[in-house]
């Protein structure tokens, strides 16, 4: 029942105290709700296409930054390359596919994975590469995205295929 302060609140088109209240209990769990989902895009937006600055397989550990020429040849010399820039290119990575699989398999064996990189554009250095123990040297071919090396592999001259970092070593 309205009270008489009630009814004269309704004629001169205010709200009373409980309708007041009432629509403050149906805004608060929304804005709850909008939070939340604006924290968690956010979050998502910061975290995807982030790549860490070291891969570990196997209790070996290495860096994967490859900001400049010189952090590039650095990066081979963790595997005790002695590397030659030869070349660079764009390339973009491909979300899926046969080839795709194939080739990331490759890169999870060896600490890293490109799943998360699908539908980007990437920068694919290639450098020749020697050691010591090897007859003839090979090449080194590392892709990289934000200053980091997300995937790697090695082409041999004379018809030796793809091989990872540990098939070399």
């Amino acid at each position: 029942m309205f009270s008489v302060k009630a009814i004269k609140l309704k004629e001169q088109g205010k709200k009373t105290e409980t309708e007041r209240t009432g629509k403050k209990r149906k805004a608060f769990p929304l804005a709850v709700v909008c939070i939340v989902v604006l924290s968690v895009v956010l979050l998502l937006a910061l975290t995807l296409g982030k790549v860490p600055d070291r891969a570990v397989v196997e209790g070996f550990s290495y860096s994967l930054t490859a900001e400049s020429n010189d952090e590039r040849e650095k990066f081979w010399k963790q595997f005790g390359f002695e590397g030659s820039f030869i070349s660079q290119r764009d390339i973009f990575i491909p979300e899926k596919g046969e080839e795709f699989e194939k080739y990331n398999k490759l890169q999870i064996e060896q600490g890293l994975d490109l799943r998360g990189f699908g539908g980007l554009e990437a920068t694919e250095y290639v450098f020749e590469l020697t050691r010591d123990d090897l007859k003839e040297p090979l090449f080194g071919v590392m892709t990289v995205y934000k200053n980091r090396v997300i995937a790697l592999h090695f082409d041999e001259f004379e018809g030796g295929g793809v091989k990872g970092v540990f098939d070399i070593m």
